[in-house]
């Protein structure tokens, strides 16, 4: 779908999901890295 500033809304959208998945994944493996560092954390506080 076109408007008339030649911008294309379907593109727009395409580019705007694929933004908020890059985001997702992101944050996933933020959180990740973070649990992770939490379990080496307590890791070396038992020994």
């Amino acid at each position: 779908m076109k408007v008339s500033s030649g911008v294309s809304l379907d593109e727009e959208t395409a580019k705007m999901i694929e933004f908020q998945k890059l985001t997702c994944l992101c944050t996933l493996e933020f959180r990740t890295t973070d649990e992770m560092m939490d379990a080496v954390l307590k890791f070396e506080e038992v020994q």
